[in-house]
């Protein structure tokens, strides 16, 4: 698949269930969510004989948490029949698992009003990188 149907497919998820909230996205995937006491790790996605889990970092910031969610979601829509998908600091990491994930959740989170004044550095950090992956 191409980086460009992972924005097509934030697209549509937007257009489909009129949210760009991605833990909404996710309970109408039937994607579970857990929340760890991480101390490096951003997020998790696993697929394991079909129960689909993302976990989240409950030490990051509620934008740098939808981020993630929203990353972790789009990995939901890539090609494995069971994986799971690890992030410490390869959130940007370059090939092509990580763009496609990322082209999605740029898609996700630059389709909403995001009050910059909130942001913490974190949070910053996580959407300057993922404004590289707009295709828009």
């Amino acid at each position: 698949m191409s980086e460009e149907n992972f924005s097509r497919i934030a697209n549509n998820l937007i257009a489909t269930y009129g949210t760009n909230d991605p833990f909404k996205l996710a309970k109408y995937l039937n994607i579970q969510i857990v929340y760890l006491d991480y101390k490096a790790w951003l997020g998790l996605y696993s697929n394991i004989n079909g129960v689909r889990t993302i976990f989240i970092n409950n030490n990051l910031p509620k934008i740098s948490q939808d981020g993630v969610c929203s990353h972790e979601v789009g990995h939901s829509f890539q090609p494995f029949k069971e994986s799971v998908f690890m992030k410490e600091k390869f959130l940007f990491e370059n090939n092509r698992i990580e763009r496609e994930a990322n082209v999605f959740a740029a898609t996700l989170m630059f389709s909403r009003d995001i009050d910059e004044s909130e942001l913490t550095e974190t949070d910053k950090m996580l959407l300057r990188n993922l404004e590289k992956y707009k295709l828009y």
